[in-house]
């Protein structure tokens, strides 16, 4: 009879106690339970019969990945929340195996207003949508300096840059020379066939830098008219794309696999660069040292002669500098030292008639090809 007593007591203590919280109905509503790890945000609302304003925290693991403030309301409001996964740092490695093996995520949520003593919390399981990713393989015949991403490089870099794009940051020691070539043939194997499955070439920015966000942008806006480069299957099960790339007046470009999956979600991951050097070594009689140039595959010479005197025979400086595949610059069919990329001074003997002259120039690069051309002068 007492334990009954007491029971009761209890159940009108908490009625009483809820009755005097008007924050007892407070609840989290997560609109679904699926994050897209390239744009990693969650939609949450809390729901509640008094209006009020808290901080919702989001970890995972212990570490916070997201942080918003949110005003509960008797109808349901969603707010759209960020994640930072690139808060993880040192445990990156953990998230990522833990995206490869199990394809979730275990998040808590905490919605907390210290003046009004509030805390409540909730627990979920969010599915990962994860891009379209390829593991790739490379036949070792094409001529193209080929780069592999592994798998961890790739989701280290879409977690802490929110990316759809990944490029090669190691330099290129070597790069592959396509000399007197117009096209040549990309031909690898992948493990993963996507709806649409494509090799694309992209100018560097500058010739020095690839630009990821032109990139994306084409991507953006030709994501349904890209056709896919799937040309069969191997004995081994693997999917054949090949794509002829051509040369243009860009001569340096990056390679990449574009895998583009039914839902419209696209994913760009770097396989190469390829070098064409059709460009003969260009002459500019100046030095105003203006360029815009693929170093290893261009060569420019700016050369001007300065202000002399003599009769005849005269002792003529020059000044000038030289950058990119030059090899050899010949003043006069003479020889002249230079060191790529630092401005140079000289002078040498020629002989000049009156009236109009013209000093012969002869430049060439590293693989051969030859500029001759000449630097006018008149004696008056």
């Amino acid at each position: 009879m007492k334990r009954t007593l007491s029971f009761l007591i209890l159940i009108l203590i908490l009625l009483l106690f809820e009755s005097c919280n008007p924050y007892s109905d407070l609840k989290i509503i997560v609109k679904n339970n699926t994050i897209d790890i390239c744009n990693p945000q969650i939609e949450v609302a809390v729901q509640g019969s008094k209006l009020t304003e808290g901080i919702l925290t989001i970890k995972s693991e212990d570490t916070v990945i997201g942080l918003g403030e949110i005003q509960s309301n008797n109808e349901i409001k969603y707010s759209i929340i960020d994640l930072n996964f690139s808060n993880y740092k040192s445990n990156i490695d953990t998230l990522i195996n833990k995206i490869k093996v199990d394809n979730e995520l275990g998040i808590e949520l905490t919605y907390q207003n210290d003046t009004k003593k509030i805390n409540i919390n909730k627990k979920i399981r969010f599915n990962l949508k994860l891009p379209p990713i390829s593991k790739i393989d490379i036949t070792k015949s094409e001529k193209f300096t080929s780069i592999e991403l592994p798998s961890d490089y790739l989701y280290r870099n879409i977690l802490n840059n929110k990316t759809r794009i990944v490029k090669s940051d190691d330099p290129v020691d070597e790069l592959i020379i396509l000399k007197g070539k117009e096209t040549f043939d990309v031909k690898i194997l992948v493990d993963t066939l996507y709806y649409k499955t494509a090799v694309f070439s992209f100018p560097f920015y500058g010739e020095k830098e690839l630009n990821l966000n032109f990139i994306l942008n084409y991507i953006n806006k030709n994501h349904t008219t890209i056709n896919s480069d799937f040309k069969g299957i191997t004995e081994n099960n693997k999917f054949i794309i090949q794509k002829t790339i051509s040369s243009d007046r860009h001569n340096k470009k990056g390679l990449f696999l574009i895998n583009i999956n039914e839902q419209g979600d696209y994913f760009a991951q770097q396989i190469g660069i390829a070098c064409f050097d059709n460009s003969f070594p260009m002459f500019y009689n100046n030095t105003r040292y203006f360029y815009d140039l693929s170093e290893e595959v261009d060569g420019i010479v700016w050369l001007e002669t300065k202000k002399f005197s003599g009769l005849g025979i005269y002792l003529i400086p020059f000044v000038g500098k030289a950058l990119g595949d030059i090899d050899k610059i010949l003043v006069d069919n003479k020889p002249i030292s230079f060191k790529l990329g630092e401005e140079f001074f000289f002078k040498q003997y020629l002989r000049l008639d009156w009236g109009y002259n013209r000093i012969p120039i002869k430049i060439i690069d590293k693989r051969g090809k030859v500029n001759e051309t000449y630097i006018p002068v008149t004696i008056e």
